[in-house]
C-alpha cells in the first residue's frame, strides 16, 4: 500500500490500521528523485505478508503479473469495494467530476466496468481514451448525490473530497 507523503498520510495510516492483523510493517516514507523532471516526491508505504490465503485475491485481478479484471466483477464489487477503488485510484477534475484511473485495462474491460457500475450502482459513467490505448472512467456531476449515498459512509474523511 502506498500514497503520496504527507498529502494522503492519515489515510495511509487508516489502511495500515485495517490491515494490521496482514503486516508486520509499519508506514514507512519513501523518498524518489526524478531526474528526468529534476524533482523528488515523498510517499508513505507498507506491505502486506504474503500469505496463501490472500492468492485468490491475486489470482482473480492478476494473470502473467498483468492486472486484469475478474468475469464475475458484478459480484463482487460492493459499496465498500467502490468506496475504496476511489480513495486508492479515483480523483476529482477540475469539473468536480469523479474519476476512476483504469489506464491499465483494455477498452473492453473499462466498457465492463461502466457496465458494472450501471448494474450494480445505477451509476451511468462515461469513458475516454486520455492516452493512446489507456482508458478512464468518469462519473458526472450530476451523479455527485447518487455517487455520495453510495460510498460516503465507507470513506476516510480525507478521500471525501473526491466525491
Amino acid at each position: 500500500m502506498e500514497q503520496s507523503f504527507p498529502e494522503k498520510k492519515k489515510y495511509l495510516e487508516s489502511l495500515h490500521e485495517l490491515l494490521k492483523p496482514l503486516t508486520k510493517m509499519e508506514p514507512t516514507i519513501l523518498t524518489r528523485n526524478n531526474k528526468k523532471r529534476n524533482i523528488t516526491t515523498q510517499s508513505l508505504y507498507f506491505r502486506t505478508l504474503a500469505m496463501p490465503c490472500l492468492n485468490y485475491y491475486y489470482e482473480l485481478f492478476y494473470k502473467d503479473n498483468k492486472k486484469k479484471i475478474p468475469n464475475n466483477l458484478d459480484e463482487l464489487l460492493t459499496e465498500r469495494g467502490l468506496a475504496f477503488w476511489i480513495m486508492d485510484d479515483g480523483g476529482k477534475t477540475l469539473h468536480n467530476q469523479t474519476v476512476l484511473h483504469t489506464r491499465s485495462f483494455t477498452k473492453e474491460e473499462v466498457i465492463y466496468i461502466q457496465s458494472i457500475l450501471n448494474k450494480n450502482f445505477e451509476l451511468v459513467t462515461r469513458i475516454e481514451e486520455k492516452t493512446e490505448n489507456q482508458w478512464i472512467i468518469y462519473i458526472p456531476v450530476k451523479q455527485k448525490k447518487s455517487l455520495k449515498s453510495i460510498v460516503s459512509p465507507f470513506m476516510h474523511k480525507s478521500m471525501l473530497y473526491k466525491i
